[in-house]
C-alpha cells in the first residue's frame, strides 16, 4: 500500500476524484457539481493506493488554527479493513504539523460513531448536506 500527499491541483487529484466519484456520486447520489468545488485547489489531499486508488481525504484551513477534514472516502469494496482510520490518522497528523489547534468535519450521521472513536465530539444540530444528514464534529489538538 502506498500513501500519496499533494497540495491543490496535482496529478494525484484526478486519482482522488476517481474514488470520490465512486463513493459520493455513484454510491450516494451526490450531484457532481456539489462534490467538486474550489476548495480542492486550497487543500492538502491524501490518497491511499493499493493496485488502484482506494481511499482519499482532504484537509484545508478554515481560519487561523482551525482546519477542516472533508471528502473522506473509502471504496465500498475496501471498507472494514482499517483504511478509514489510517486515512484519518494521516490527515490529523498533517493538520497538527501545520499548526492546527483543532479540526472540524461534517460527518454523515451514519458515520458519527466512526469519528467519535477517533476522538471527535459532535457540535450542534443535524443538518442536510447534499441530501444526506450530517453533523459538525470537532477534535482539539491533543498536543496543546
Amino acid at each position: 500500500m502506498k500513501v500519496l500527499e499533494s497540495f491543490g491541483q496535482s496529478e494525484y487529484l484526478e486519482l482522488a476524484w476517481q474514488v470520490r466519484r465512486e463513493v459520493f456520486i455513484e454510491e450516494q447520489d451526490v450531484p457532481e457539481e456539489i462534490e467538486r468545488d474550489d476548495m480542492d485547489e486550497k487543500s492538502w489531499h491524501i490518497l491511499i493506493l493499493d493496485t488502484e486508488p482506494v481511499a482519499t481525504g482532504r484537509l484545508f484551513e478554515i481560519e487561523d488554527g482551525l482546519y477542516c477534514i472533508g471528502r473522506l472516502a473509502v471504496l465500498q469494496k475496501r471498507r472494514g479493513r482499517g483504511l478509514g482510520h489510517k486515512l484519518m490518522q494521516i490527515l490529523l497528523s498533517k493538520a497538527w504539523s501545520l499548526g492546527a489547534k483543532s479540526v472540524e468535519l461534517h460527518a454523515q450521521v451514519q458515520a458519527k460513531a466512526f469519528y467519535e472513536a477517533i476522538g471527535f465530539i459532535d457540535q450542534g444540530q443535524v443538518f442536510m448536506e447534499a441530501g444526506i444528514e450530517h453533523i459538525t464534529m470537532i477534535k482539539n489538538n491533543p498536543n496543546l
